[in-house]
């Protein structure tokens, strides 16, 4: 899912990569946190949720900003500013590629959606 929202906004393949790359460390790195203890899920809950009002706030701002945009050029810019972003957990700083592996990741269970018309794309694409 998280890849069909990237193809929603036209990201290059690279970014598709990338993308895939980030989410599947992210991933890993999660289960093991939470095994050794360093983070619970309620930890994490909070954190996705501060990552879910990043996105809404940049969305609208690229909203009120680039509305003589296409959705496709939206979308691409408010994946962009997620795509580097760092947020620690708690007082613990993250690797580089974890936040953007968590936006993937909220992507992929259609949390949030890089194309402002996400949810009534991929669901008319549900219904074909």
């Amino acid at each position: 899912m998280f890849v069909r929202q990237l193809q929603l906004i036209e990201a290059t393949e690279a970014q598709q990569l990338r993308a895939a790359s980030d989410l599947m460390r992210t991933s890993g790195d999660k289960v093991k946190w939470a095994e050794a203890g360093f983070i619970y899920d309620d930890t994490f809950k909070d954190w996705e949720d501060s990552l879910l009002r990043r996105h809404e706030a940049f969305a609208g701002e690229v909203k009120d900003l680039y509305s003589d945009k296409p959705e496709v050029v939206q979308g691409r810019l408010v994946y962009g500013r997620c795509s580097v972003l760092e947020v620690p957990i708690g007082s613990r700083t993250v690797p580089n590629y974890f936040t953007h592996g968590a936006f993937n990741d909220l992507a992929d269970k259609r949390e949030l959606g890089w194309h402002p018309e996400h949810k009534a794309l991929l669901d008319d694409e549900d219904e074909a």
